[in-house]
């Protein structure tokens, strides 16, 4: 199993994770997935939460497929619509309220909600030479460590935090949003059986063959 990524620290934060759990058989290696060329030909491709970042989406995929063993599966996960979700729209809307909202988003740019659009993903994979390729919703539990924990990720990931960068919000602005998050977090988190909290998510499950 080879694991790829164009982010030199993910891959090494991967490579620390299989380190620690004693896992043997996989690699990891720096490279652009959009590009990179696949020997042996791969016959499973997972990703969860990259493809959505793709520059040129058809031309990834159909990278992907010509390197692709025949009948090889594709599996990604993406996020769903924005509505649906609800741990990313409310903090977006408590930013909006304090520092107005931003720049209109073109659609399908790309990053985390590139691929809302279930009949757009279709299309893409489609065009790209992908066969049956297919859109589920599903709903999840993501676990976080803690309500202060989500508050923060929530300043500086998704939607929220990079409203939070383009309007260039000051230290004190954001210890401002960070605490209105932290109180609206329980209205749509649980406690977790196992310690921290269960933060409730709508993800697309993507999948598809190569001929």
């Amino acid at each position: 199993m080879i694991g790829i990524d164009i982010s030199a620290p993910m891959i090494e934060t991967a490579r620390g994770h299989a380190r620690a759990r004693h896992i043997e058989n996989v690699s990891f290696r720096l490279g652009d997935a959009q590009t990179e060329h696949f020997a042996p030909a791969p016959e499973v491709l997972l990703s969860r939460f990259g493809v959505m970042f793709f520059d040129d989406p058809v031309a990834a995929f159909a990278n992907l497929r010509a390197g692709a063993a025949p009948g090889a599966r594709l599996a990604c996960a993406a996020w769903a619509p924005l509505a649906r979700n609800e741990h990313w729209r409310r903090p977006l809307e408590l930013v909006e309220a304090l520092l107005g909202p931003g720049a209109p988003r073109q659609p399908h740019a790309s990053g985390p909600l590139a691929f809302d659009d279930a009949d757009y993903v279709t299309a893409i994979l489609t065009q790209a030479g992908w066969q049956a390729p297919r859109v589920e919703a599903m709903e999840i539990a993501l676990h976080g460590v803690s309500l202060e924990e989500e508050a923060a990720i929530a300043c500086f990931m998704g939607p929220s935090g990079a409203l939070l960068d383009e309007k260039q919000a000051s230290p004190a602005q954001r210890e401002t949003i960070r605490a209105a998050i932290r109180a609206a977090l329980p209205a749509y988190t649980s406690p977790a059986a196992n310690g921290g909290v269960r933060v409730p998510a709508v993800i697309h499950m993507i999948t598809a063959r190569a001929a």
